[in-house]
């Protein structure tokens, strides 16, 4: 009754005439078999484990980040290290472009330079352009 149950984990053509003709060959071979699957069976359940708190880890910073531009409130003049703080501040794309949506929605007055003598790029993403474009606005180069 055993065999069958265990014929779909265990590879009986590679055990199965050493099984009865050496018995404690083939009852090691089976428990060191049975360890190995619990060892890929923990390793699958650590990586689901691991995906899961990942996941809600992202979940919650982006809650975070979405809190933060809710309860945004710029005041009538910043400076550009402010801007490139709150700027930098921001993981996401699509948080840091809300970001700078909110900005030239406020019309704030600013001043001052931006931190290294550049613009807080992350690439040639959407929010940078966006960000470089009321830059030359601002300084009236457009």
């Amino acid at each position: 009754m055993i065999m069958p149950m265990l014929g779909v984990f265990v590879p009986w053509g590679l055990i199965g005439k050493y099984l009865f003709k050496y018995p404690g060959i083939g009852i090691g071979f089976l428990i060191a078999y049975g360890l190995f699957l619990l060892w890929i069976l923990s390793q699958a359940a650590m990586a689901a484990f691991k995906g899961l708190v990942s996941l809600i880890e992202q979940r919650k910073a982006k809650r975070r980040a979405e809190n933060r531009l809710r309860n945004l409130v710029l005041p009538d003049c910043v400076s550009r290290a402010q801007v490139a703080e709150v700027f930098n501040s921001f993981a996401n794309e699509q948080h840091r472009l809300r970001f700078v949506q909110i900005l030239i929605a406020s019309h704030p007055q600013v001043g001052g330079e931006w931190p290294g003598g550049r613009l807080p790029a992350t690439g040639n993403d959407p929010a940078s352009i966006m960000l470089a474009q009321w830059e030359e606005r601002e300084r009236g180069l457009d």
